[in-house]
């Protein structure tokens, strides 16, 4: 689904959900959704897109680096 459909904001919902399934278990794998989610998110120009990858993405290495967790929690509520 994610290798066939174009570029819009469908897209970025399918990453940011990939990226919500995953963290928990696959932070790795979360955190590679949630960056195409947010490089998509910003060629759109789709603020909501960008929030929620941003999310994941603090979420997906909360356990390794706090400090660049919390700047992609802060980035998500801007």
């Amino acid at each position: 689904l994610v290798t066939t459909s174009k570029e819009d904001t469908n897209k970025v919902v399918v990453y940011n959900l990939l990226a919500a399934e995953l963290w928990r278990s696959q932070a790795k794998e979360a955190g590679e959704y949630a960056q195409k989610a947010l490089a998509l998110s910003q060629k759109l120009a789709y603020p909501t897109g960008q929030a929620s990858a941003y999310n994941y993405l603090g979420l997906s290495i909360r356990n390794q680096d706090v400090q660049k967790a919390v700047s992609y929690f802060q980035q998500a509520l801007e």
